[in-house]
């Protein structure tokens, strides 16, 4: 970057002294090129290669190559309007399918604007239908001005679909009386003719009433949902599952529970994958109940089909039939079935993690397809730009007396220019290293997730990722941003913070000192900025600490002045390096690398004073702990 702006400079200092040689030489070149370009440009034109239909094709099985095709026709030639909001709905598909509710939001309501100006209703709300159905996954309340405006557009089956969206967001929200409200009128319009959509409305009935602890009521509707399910279609019914499940929870009681699983099991049929589910679920109220040989029984009728299904389904399966054949003294048995469980939960941590992988590698082929879209608009503006010139270039001649006369004026603004592609350069840069905070970020925090799913605590995990999506979100939004307000950095870092003990609190306390009232609306600072360093001191000083440790997240402000204080009595830096393995010394820190390079450009490029200075909290004692001191101009 400083060889470019040398560079950059060098090329401002000698135009001035050499501007007549320049404009000579340009003039020439001017006269042979300009035809030449004008060929070239005509002849470099692609011609699309891929339909939407191929992207279709192939997003399923490979959603990277579809994301490509689709690059492909969004970015080559001049497509219409309509093609690319074709491609970009399959672009929000492709999220979907990945669990990227973020971004296809962003898909879908990028081919809902390119749609703006044609009058194509069903299109408008099947994406309208999309839109919601992506925010009920993130943020129900959102979805539902989109769901009505589904409704408003499509047609009547269509509609019907978008109404029963608008009752599952009042379910998420829990407007619980509303959304039965809903579905008793849906209930009413699918009747007989619809068994599928009325099965799955009254199963969604059934679920409201356990949520309102109406079991009573809630069985009743489960149990009309299962005579009107058709399992000999291999249909799948989650509903069903979903309100089984919220049954059993609040009636409480394992002998309603077996007879309510026996029941469903029967429903289902031809549904090898629910018929898994609920059957292991049986065998565990068996072993609840103190019926271990009732549950061996279900499991090993259960065993010839359970092989194909997903390795999810085997682990569970293998790990309750170990507890099984341990609870029986069948301790050879119970080791060969913990063994196959083993093998499957690695496979199902494989695929997790490869579909991780896959999302970030989609993730990055969209920001390429952002990229090459910039990119083409660019391009249209320079053929403008040269087409201009070929037809004015007779005019140059003519021109270079003014050129000449404006000397001065052209040195003057060549600096300035060179001025501003400096500071360009340092935002690109800034830019660039906010953006490889998020992935950063992200992975450690997964770190955190992944313990809460590896010691099996569902119910902490589920926590834990509300709160992480909530964290995961302020994220995003602020790495949009070169500043922030203060307090919602200071949030965004205690919410963090908070997290974090949640997993380790045997292992430390805190404290958080500073109050939002004393700050000024107006006082901003770089996003993540105070992050890292909390993060750092968690799991460098106080992880390893033997007794329990102390961290202190302190915020001190002053008349033009902020100063926050990170402090922990863990191991210290120096124990933290020794503890360190060998591939581990060869990369530094990348969130305390990243900050420490934002923080220098922040100074450069808004005259803001941001130090950092760290050094240790007890110097005299083993455990010497690290202070964290980053004060900022306001």
């Amino acid at each position: 970057m400083h060889r470019l702006h040398s560079m950059m400079n060098n090329a401002g200092s000698c135009f001035s002294k050499n501007l007549l040689t320049i404009l000579s030489i340009f003039v020439l070149l001017v006269c042979v090129q300009t035809e030449l370009h004008a060929q070239k440009k005509w002849l470099s034109k692609s011609q699309v290669q891929y339909t939407i239909e191929d992207a279709r094709t192939v997003m399923e099985k490979d959603p990277e190559r579809a994301v490509i095709i689709l690059n492909e026709i969004i970015n080559t030639g001049k497509q219409k309007d309509l093609v690319k909001s074709q491609a970009y709905e399959l672009l929000g598909d492709i999220n979907v399918q990945n669990n990227l509710y973020t971004q296809s939001i962003d898909r879908y309501q990028r081919a809902l604007e390119l749609l703006k100006s044609y009058k194509l209703r069903t299109e408008k709300a099947t994406l309208y239908a999309k839109i919601a159905n992506s925010y009920l996954k993130i943020s129900p309340s959102e979805s539902k001005e989109y769901f009505r405006a589904c409704m408003e557009l499509a047609a009547p089956t269509a509609a019907k679909l978008c109404h029963e969206g608008l009752g599952d967001a009042l379910v998420a929200e829990d407007s619980l009386q509303q959304a039965l409200t809903i579905f008793d009128a849906l209930e009413q319009e699918h009747g007989k003719a619809d068994p599928d959509g009325l099965s799955r409305i009254q199963a969604k009935k059934a679920n409201v009433f356990a949520l309102q602890k109406r079991i009573p009521l809630a069985i009743n509707s489960l149990e009309q949902s299962q005579m009107n399910f058709d399992p000999s279609q291999n249909r799948s019914n989650k509903s069903i599952k979903i309100a089984t499940d919220n049954i059993v929870y609040n009636q409480n009681s394992v002998q309603d529970e077996i007879q309510l699983r026996s029941s469903n099991i029967k429903s289902y049929g031809a549904n090898k994958e629910y018929v898994a589910e609920e059957s292991i679920q049986l065998a565990n109220a068996y072993v609840k109940s103190g019926k271990s040989d009732l549950a061996l029984l279900e499991l090993r009728e259960l065993k010839p089909t359970v092989v194909d299904l997903s390795e999810d389904i085997k682990a569970d399966y293998f790990k309750k039939s170990a507890e099984v054949f341990t609870l029986q003294g069948d301790y050879k048995s119970a080791l060969e079935n913990f063994e196959q469980y083993e093998i499957s939960r690695n496979k199902v941590l494989d695929e997790k993690e490869e579909a991780l992988n896959s999302r970030l590698r989609i993730n990055d082929l969209q920001s390429f397809v952002d990229l090459s879209e910039k990119d083409n608009v660019i391009k249209e503006d320079r053929n403008t730009y040269d087409q201009k010139i070929s037809k004015s270039q007779h005019w140059i001649i003519y021109l270079l007396i003014s050129l000449l006369l404006g000397t001065l004026l052209a040195t003057f603004l060549i600096y300035r220019n060179v001025q501003a592609k400096q500071k360009a350069n340092r935002l690109l840069e800034l830019r660039s290293l906010r953006s490889e905070m998020n992935p950063h970020f992200i992975f450690n925090a997964l770190g955190s997730v992944n313990e809460y799913i590896a010691v099996k605590n569902p119910r902490m995990a589920n926590r834990f990722l509300s709160d992480f999506s909530t964290l995961m979100r302020s994220a995003m939004e602020m790495n949009k941003k070169d500043l922030i307000p203060l307090q919602e950095e200071l949030a965004f870092s205690e919410l963090y913070l908070k997290l974090e003990h949640a997993r380790w609190e045997e292992q430390f306390d805190f404290e958080v000192d500073w109050d939002a009232a004393s700050f000024e609306q107006s006082w901003n600072i770089p996003p993540l900025l105070v992050q890292p360093y909390i993060e750092n001191a968690i799991w460098h000083g106080l992880r390893y600490k033997k007794s329990k440790g102390h961290l202190l997240f302190q915020v001190k402000p002053s008349k033009d002045r902020i100063r926050i204080i990170i402090e922990d009595n863990g191991i210290g830096r120096k124990q933290s390096k020794a503890l360190k393995t060998n591939n581990q010394k060869l990369y530094a820190s990348t969130g305390l690398k990243n900050t420490k390079k934002r923080a220098a450009l922040i100074n450069a490029l808004y005259e803001k004073q941001i130090s950092i200075h760290i050094e240790d909290t007890f110097p005299q004692e083993e455990d010497t702990g690290t202070r964290v001191t980053i004060e900022l101009s306001l």
